[in-house]
């Protein structure tokens, strides 16, 4: 659960200051940049949020493999 809440504080202050900020200077268009800060936001949180389970995940598989060399050497 705190993965998600990072996930959202990080979001925010990206989707809704940064990019639209960004993209404002960019495209000199403001309701573009509001309208790409909330699509970012949406995307970008559920993209975070499964780089953090299959981070997670990696850390468990090298874990396991690890364990299983362990198990499997000659004593």
């Amino acid at each position: 659960m705190n993965d998600f809440i990072k996930a959202i504080a990080y979001r925010l202050y990206q989707s809704f200051l940064i990019s639209p900020i960004l993209l404002y200077f960019l495209s000199g268009s403001l309701s573009l940049a509001v309208r790409y800060g909330f699509v970012e936001f949406f995307v970008k949180i559920l993209t975070y949020y499964i780089f953090e389970k299959m981070w997670r995940g990696v850390g468990r598989c090298r874990a396991f493999w690890k364990e299983l060399r362990k198990r499997n050497l000659p004593s």
